[in-house]
């Protein structure tokens, strides 16, 4: 019997992390906007914001925060698992949004479903990255796209709401900006 390396052990883990997640996006679609807005995991919304800008305005924001910094801005791994978990929760909940909404705003749904994708993707890196060497060394705007990804799709999914059910967007944007 061999023992597993390093880089087996890691596509194990990587694997079983996917499909547990799927389990979890498949057992979602059946809950109810409401359900879905206390599953998402408290994240620091101010740091996340923080991020995004500098990255989003480079002229008037450079990058100044240090590498190991943003890294802690969001939480570490567990911060940016917490950003790609919620990420496919706003997935779901971008699918019930297009229920209320007007034809016309429902490629903002569209664009929310995008900003998913491309954050678990980009999460997904990062993780591996981070496993495999030193952080400061790895891709260093990645954690402002991934902040910048997930603010979009707050502010996005937020201004969706105001077509739902009566209070839904108060409801939405605060339990996003002021996690309990």
């Amino acid at each position: 019997m061999t023992s597993l390396n390093a880089l087996e052990c890691l596509v194990v883990c990587m694997v079983t992390m996917l499909l547990w997640q799927q389990t979890k996006i498949t057992m979602r679609s059946s809950l109810s906007w409401e359900e879905l807005l206390s599953a998402l995991e408290p994240v620091a919304m101010a740091n996340i914001a923080h991020l995004a800008l500098e990255y989003s305005h480079p002229a008037f924001f450079p990058l100044r925060t240090e590498v190991d910094r943003r890294w802690q801005m969001v939480g570490g791994a567990r911060g940016l698992w917490k950003i790609r978990s919620n990420a496919q929760i706003l997935f779901t909940l971008a699918a019930c949004a297009e229920h209320w909404v007007p034809q016309a705003s429902r490629s903002l749904a569209s664009s929310i479903r995008g900003d998913a994708l491309a954050l678990r993707s980009l999460t997904a890196k990062l993780l591996i990255l981070r496993i495999l060497r030193p952080f400061p060394r790895a891709t260093p705007v990645g954690v402002e796209r991934a902040a910048t990804l997930y603010l979009r799709q707050i502010e996005t999914l937020s201004s969706l709401f105001k077509y739902g059910p009566s209070g839904s967007q108060h409801i939405f944007e605060v339990i996003i900006w002021h996690p309990v």
